[in-house]
């Protein structure tokens, strides 16, 4: 935590070279300047092996692009503010963007860049008029194509026609066919798509899921258009586009498509910005639009991890909104749940939703705080959101899913910070830059990107006039790792407590440890930090509130336990405790001579995986965890413990 101060102040206080006998101070630099240029920054995504993006000078848009993340090159110049809805991937040296080149003389379209090489997509002949994003299908065995939809021909009622573009990204382009129309009075007659307001306004909502493209688009209505999901059939030689469901209601406004293995997911979507409801549609049963109760759905894209659907929602009560920012998760029978940092009728302005691995980070903003990042875990039911880091005096500029966890900057005004996180704050590490004209300090960070396993920074220049962009190598983490020995004791006669059980939790992480006969067990390569802990044994009195700081390195850590005198059990009693069949299938047996009251099964790397809580229990039902050895901690009515470990086959 120290060392992390110093540096935050450092950051913040040098401006200027600071000198001293030993020479100059400053922190050790961990990323690399990989490239200058004097302008604007519009547009920075992965590329290839690197990154693209589209600035401009004053006088000119500009394409600039690496394939390998440290020498850049321009690939064209296009009229001044033309360049715009950049798409591009990692790993793939194709890229999209639209932008106006006035030696083609077709004014803005739609463009390729091919392993740094640009081009028109489609020549100035084609009727249709490229209008959306792209999105990117891999189909296997080298095989991807590439969607976007462009503008046909409008009919009677000003409905514009949908055309979807299926393309190698090089030397061929061409549309979809929608599937027949079964209810097509004209045989051959194939099925229309029209654009929705989203997509003219250069939107395609789509998603690829289990190798298919979906997306959504309008169908012909009696009034008007009905909000629809299309999937793209593909096939090497001729695709269609399949209608697979029909919202049947012309006031219906569609977005952000999820698809699961079980259901489709959209979001009603409004001009205005208010929150609206969520529709689910079973797979097996797409006639019939479903709507998750009681909560309505802001704009910020869901999503998806553990079987369970992440928004930013409010409640809906009695036809009365409240307009509140919350974490709401939709489970797998589709119920929603609110998650709430503060009070159930306080606002807690969720914001700029991320998903790493098994966490999802999130901005919010405590009732009287100031704004944070916080985190919740998606394998658990009601996860309770930790800090990872208090934003008070600084603005949120950005977050990125890194390996295992989250990149995100700051600006306080003067200065800026790049983190890289777990979501465990005392073991974060901070980006350190090399000088600026003598100043050592990030500037605004605009943009931050990830390829594989480098971080990309593009900060502004301390001068006014530049952009820097920064690398940095993911795999030479510097988290804060800890390692830790525990030796629990008698508080009055200080013999070693064998057999006692230790629960270490850091908000994100559970780690449980069990003494063996020297009272002792190893806790190894853990985040460093705070921890609240729980200690029980048989016969001493359970340590629930405990708190303990495990720092960086290896340290011995010593515990002690007060023996419980009222609720001692004797050898005979504990020959009576017993958890049966162990190895078991689908129930395990408890019979013990006091009440349990709680049990809580653990994997072996510390892993709360089920709890069940209840006023006597005698069987646990283990059927829905994977095969394999767990620890289970049994708790009593009146106090203490025992634990076992138990095997499910």
């Amino acid at each position: 935590m120290k060392k992390r101060l110093f540096f935050w102040l450092l950051s913040l206080s040098l401006y200027q070279v600071a000198y001293s006998q030993g020479g100059v101070v400053t922190p050790s630099q961990n990323v690399n300047l990989i490239e200058t240029f004097t302008g604007s920054l519009s547009e920075l995504k992965a590329y290839s092996n690197g990154v693209l993006y589209i600035a401009n000078d004053g006088t000119d848009d500009f394409v600039t692009y690496s394939l390998d993340g440290s020498a850049f090159a321009t690939s064209e110049s296009l009229v001044l503010s033309s360049g715009n809805r950049l798409s591009s991937w990692a790993g793939d040296s194709q890229a999209f963007y639209y932008g106006n080149n006035v030696s083609d003389g077709v004014g803005d379209k739609l463009r390729s860049l091919t392993s740094g090489a640009s081009s028109l997509l489609l020549d100035s002949s084609d009727p249709t008029v490229a209008v959306t994003e792209v999105f990117r299908v891999d189909y296997g065995s080298g095989d991807v194509k590439y969607y976007f939809m462009a503008e046909g021909p409008t009919d009677g009622f000003g409905n514009i026609e949908a055309i979807i573009n299926e393309s190698n990204g090089i030397d061929e382009t061409w549309e979809v066919d929608p599937e027949l129309d079964p209810d097509s009075f004209v045989p051959g007659t194939r099925m229309q798509i029209k654009m929705s307001y989203a997509n003219s306004a250069g939107q395609m909502s789509g998603t690829v899921s289990n190798g298919a493209f979906y997306f959504l688009a309008d169908s012909p209505g009696g009034n008007g258009n009905y909000s629809s999901i299309f999937k793209v059939n593909y096939d090497p030689n001729y695709s269609e586009v399949e209608l697979v469901v029909n919202s049947g209601s012309e006031v219906a406004d569609w977005d952000n498509l999820i698809v699961t293995d079980d259901y489709y997911y959209v979001c009603m979507t409004s001009s205005s910005g208010e929150a609206l409801s969520m529709n689910y549609i079973d797979k097996l049963n797409t006639d019939v639009i479903n709507e998750v109760t009681d909560i309505l759905f802001h704009s910020d894209k869901p999503l998806q991890s553990n079987n369970r659907i992440y928004g930013v929602g409010e409640e809906w009560i009695n036809g009365a909104k409240n307009k509140f920012r919350k974490l709401v998760i939709v489970d797998e029978q589709n119920v929603a749940t609110l998650i709430h940092l503060n009070a159930v009728t306080e606002d807690d302005q969720v914001s700029n939703l991320v998903l790493s691995g098994n966490k999802i980070f999130f901005t919010a903003t405590p009732t009287g705080g100031s704004q944070g990042i916080y985190a919740v875990r998606t394998d658990v039911s009601n996860p309770v959101p930790v800090l990872v880091e208090d934003l008070a005096g600084k603005e949120f500029k950005g977050m990125v899913e890194v390996p295992d966890g989250v990149a995100y900057a700051m600006w306080d005004g003067l200065s800026g910070n790049v983190v890289i996180s777990q979501g465990f704050k005392d073991a974060d590490y901070w980006l350190h830059r090399g000088a600026d004209n003598g100043n050592y300090a990030w500037g605004e960070i605009t943009d931050l990107v990830v390829n594989g396993n480098t971080l990309f920074v593009a900060e502004k220049a301390s001068n006014g006039t530049d952009v820097n962009i920064w690398s940095n190598d993911l795999t030479a983490t510097e988290f804060s790792i800890a390692n830790a020995r525990f030796t629990i004791t008698d508080s009055e006669s200080q013999a070693v407590i064998e057999g006692a059980s230790l629960s270490l939790d850091n908000g994100l992480e559970t780690y449980v440890l069990s003494t063996d006969a020297a009272g002792q067990d190893v806790v190894l390569n853990i985040p460093s930090g705070w921890y609240n802990y729980i200690l029980s044994a048989n016969g001493y009195k359970t340590v629930s509130d405990g708190r303990v700081w495990i720092g960086a390195g290896s340290s011995e850590k010593s515990l002690t336990m007060e023996v419980d005198n009222s609720t001692n059990i004797s050898d005979k009693d504990l020959d009576e405790v017993m958890v049966y069949p162990n190895p078991a299938h689908d129930i395990i047996n408890i019979k013990a001579i006091k009440t349990v009251v709680a049990v809580r099964i653990y994997s072996l790397t510390g892993q709360c995986v089920k709890t069940v809580e209840a006023s006597d229990i005698n069987t646990i039902n283990v059927s829905d965890l994977q095969n394999g050895m767990y620890v289970m901690v049994i708790n009593y009515f009146d106090s203490g413990s025992s634990t076992f470990k138990i095997t499910k086959k």
